[in-house]
């Protein structure tokens, strides 16, 4: 999930991502093909990254979207992957969600927080919250990172949604709104993406 290079990102960006401002309206992100949604608070940065090295493993094409927020001292993650293999049970769902919990974890040397199961719709999933140190070398620094992270298992494909913040400017409040937007979706072939929240009015002005 990257989780380690966003997190040195934040702290690298702090001061040059001073000028962004809050935005009342969220947008909806729909990736095309993947049958779900969720809303971010800015455009997200597109990413990807293919993770290769892994013995007799075919390699995995990670894609994140990642909105700054608080004056780019925080920030919100969407990211997703195909498995290699289609789960076939309980145990090896429960196998895929364990691995991305103890990974996203074990990348930043994270402290567990707590852990509760989650479902959309039918599908499995986790919600977890912890806690990990980044070192700022540019500033011979350390901070104290606090992460609630939501991961999804939808047939092959696992989304992962992150609002990584400062411990001390942690606002539960913007994963609350970022998780529960989390939806499975099925749009006719066709038509148009549905228009960001908030644009209504202003569509309709634009006849």
């Amino acid at each position: 999930m990257s989780i380690l290079i966003i997190l040195c990102t934040l702290v690298i960006c702090q001061e040059d991502q001073a000028e962004l401002q809050k935005q009342e309206d969220w947008y909806v992100i729909e990736p095309p093909g993947l049958g779900v949604s969720v809303e971010m608070p800015t455009i997200p940065q597109f990413t990807e990254k293919e993770l290769t090295g892994v013995a007799d493993r075919e390699r995995i094409i990670v894609r994140s979207r990642i909105s700054l927020i608080d004056d780019g001292q925080a920030s919100l993650t969407f990211v997703y992957h195909t498995e290699p293999k289609r789960p076939r049970n309980r145990d090896q769902v429960e196998d895929i969600l364990n691995g991305a919990v103890t990974g996203a974890m074990a990348m930043v040397n994270g402290e567990l927080i707590r852990q509760t199961e989650i479902f959309a719709g039918d599908h499995k999933g986790r919600d977890f919250l912890y806690r990990c140190e980044v070192s700022d070398a540019r500033r011979q620094t350390k901070h104290q990172m606090k992460i609630q992270s939501r991961v999804v298992l939808v047939g092959q494909r696992l989304f992962s949604m992150n609002y990584i913040a400062l411990e001390d400017r942690y606002d539960e409040e913007i994963p609350s709104r970022f998780f529960t937007s989390f939806q499975l979706v099925e749009s006719p072939r066709g038509l148009p993406p549905r228009p960001r929240r908030g644009r209504d009015r202003e569509l309709a002005e634009e006849k």
